[in-house]
């Protein structure tokens, strides 16, 4: 069955339902924004086609998890799909028509939750739950959001074009380099090393991106000689 199109959500779509879970949530929960929807948070872009959500332990994500599916979401089996695939997500889920018919709605909702590593590559470090600023409570949800450092970073290491995309939207705002070049040298130290040429070849793809022909601006050297390096 071939999938509607994608829709896109503001925050107040976002909070109404981020609110509806708190609602449902047996369990205190500490979730933290890092994609689009962060990117909403901190007036960088409108809309965003999902909300991305890291929850730093699995019986957070479990409990998230048992909420969503009683509340008209379905668990997507993203199998070989290209773009989703590499997210290596906890869980994808997706608003669904009620009775499980398997048959997404044409506004439907999408979460993308993490536990604790996104992309299957950089950890979700005690830096990063440092520098999130606390965004909104729902009763047993409590919500922050990542720096713009660190969601640059996540958007970095991704292969999804469109994140790529985002990373311009950044690089048009003030960000402080020594935090990304710290964060960065401290997720490669700590990063296995069959997962390295993974985030070379994402970093050095995003690089060529940002730097590309017809655009003025370049990225710290300093940042560049440690993707090098890698």
């Amino acid at each position: 069955m071939e999938r509607p199109p994608e829709p896109e959500h503001g925050l107040a779509d976002i909070n109404r339902f981020l609110e509806s879970i708190g609602e449902k949530l047996s369990i205190q929960v500490n979730a933290y924004h890092i994609g689009g929807n962060a990117m909403c948070i901190h007036g960088l872009k409108e809309t965003t086609r999902d909300s991305d959500l890291v929850v730093l332990d699995i019986s957070a994500a479990n409990e998230f998890k048992e909420v969503l599916l009683r509340s008209n979401f379905i668990e997507i089996d993203i199998g070989d799909d290209y773009e989703y695939g590499g997210l290596d997500a906890f869980g994808i889920f997706e608003e669904n028509m009620p009775g499980d018919t398997r048959k997404p709605i044409p506004n439907r909702m999408r979460f993308d939750i993490f536990v604790g590593r996104i992309c299957g590559l950089f950890n979700f470090s005690e830096g990063m739950v440092k520098r999130s600023k606390a965004h909104k409570s729902y009763k047993n949800l409590e919500t922050y959001v990542c720096s713009k450092e660190d969601i640059f970073l996540f958007k970095a290491i991704t292969t999804r074009l469109r994140d790529r995309e985002d990373l311009d939207r950044f690089i048009q705002t003030r960000l402080d380099w020594k935090s990304i070049i710290s964060e960065l040298e401290y997720q490669l130290d700590t990063l296995h090393s069959d997962k390295l040429p993974v985030v070379k070849e994402a970093l050095e793809k995003s690089i060529i991106y940002i730097e590309g022909e017809g655009k003025s601006y370049h990225l710290p050297s300093k940042f560049k000689e440690i993707v090098d390096n890698i």
